[in-house]
């Protein structure tokens, strides 16, 4: 007796992305300001929202102020603080510019915010010499004792806006005669984790794995403990040590190809902050699995139910894979490598 086929495809498709998150902005109001003390802090730029709020005084800004960040700081000892604001470069935005106020003297953090940050108390409100490259610096004399307020915005990049890194440090840290900030204000701050940059590789058709690269940036890091950072749907991830300063580079290693929205999480295991994101893994050239039902058309007049994702290994490399099945059934597919037996429909 002659018997129609029925079929089972697997299609494969190689996908690149690069993804980023973000972390939330405690720092958009001058009484949620952040403790700085020179060492580099890195933030992401905001897209939309965060406007300027109203009671502090702009004698330099007009028009609409948006996307704020507000840290505050105390000096140890007298002398010139030099605050450098730069951004890291994005195709869209090789150039930005950080418009950048302080506010000072003050002999106590008391009840400021917003009223006492007034004109009498700007120390610089720089619209020159904010563009990044090279950067904004900002040129203060501080006073032993004495608390500051800083804040600065800056410009969109690109339209949809798209986010870039900002980087703030006192540069003249460390020198002979330069005022020094007092970092007991971060030393029991919690951390912040502000961003998760994602990239992933193509998928290995020799393995059918993939890598994810990237960076995470975080405030106020514990200084024992371990950052980790990984991927949940598979639980593989990188344990990073300290010491950290800002940010850091991980890399997660041989992922399946799985074509599915991946979770990343990261943490400081001696903290207690946490942020995480998503991307898209590529899809493999050949994948095992599952039998699924399906309905799609292999060849014109052939209907058959596709593989889903179940293991590392492949099938064959080539981009479609097409097998008949003649009868229903169990077909168990390369078993001494582990593979799972699938269930497959009879004939037509």
């Amino acid at each position: 007796m002659l018997l129609r086929k029925r079929w089972f495809c697997v299609v494969a498709a190689i996908i690149f992305f690069q993804f980023y998150s973000y972390g939330q902005y405690p720092n958009y109001l001058c009484e949620t300001a952040l403790p700085f003390c020179g060492d580099p802090i890195i933030l992401p730029s905001a897209t939309v929202g965060f406007p300027a709020q109203p009671g502090p005084s702009y004698p330099c800004f007009i028009g609409v102020i948006n996307g704020v960040h507000w840290f505050y700081f105390k000096a140890l000892s007298s002398g010139p603080v030099v605050i450098k604001l730069e951004h890291t470069p994005l195709p869209p935005c090789p150039y930005v510019i950080i418009p950048n106020i302080v506010y000072g003297h003050f002999g106590s953090m008391g009840d400021l915010c917003p009223d006492s940050l007034d004109n009498d108390h700007v120390l610089v409100c720089n619209l020159s010499g904010i563009v990044s490259p090279p950067g904004a610096m900002i040129n203060i004399n501080v006073i032993s004792g004495k608390y500051y307020y800083l804040m600065y915005f800056s410009s969109e990049c690109g339209a949809p806006p798209q986010s870039y890194l900002i980087t703030m440090s006192q540069t003249n840290r460390g020198q002979p005669g330069a005022g020094v900030l007092d970092c007991d204000l971060v030393y029991n701050q919690p951390c912040i984790i502000t961003f998760i940059y994602a990239d992933t590789t193509p998928c290995n058709t020799s393995t059918n794995t993939f890598n994810i690269n990237g960076l995470v940036g975080f405030m106020y890091p514990p200084s024992s403990g371990s950052l980790v950072v990984k991927d949940v749907n598979s639980g593989l991830m990188d344990i990073i040590s300290p010491p950290f300063a800002g940010q850091s580079n991980f890399s997660i290693k041989n992922i399946p190809c799985d074509g599915q929205i991946h979770t990343i999480e990261a943490w400081f295991t001696d903290g207690e902050c946490s942020l995480d994101t998503t991307i898209v893994a590529p899809q493999g050239e050949c994948t095992i699995g599952v039998m699924s039902g399906g309905g799609h058309i292999c060849r014109e007049g052939v209907t058959f139910v596709c593989l889903q994702v179940l293991r590392q290994r492949c099938i064959s490399r080539r981009m479609a894979v097409c097998l008949p099945i003649v009868s229903a059934g169990r077909l168990t597919m390369y078993p001494n490598l582990g593979y799972q037996a699938i269930t497959v429909p009879g004939p037509m």
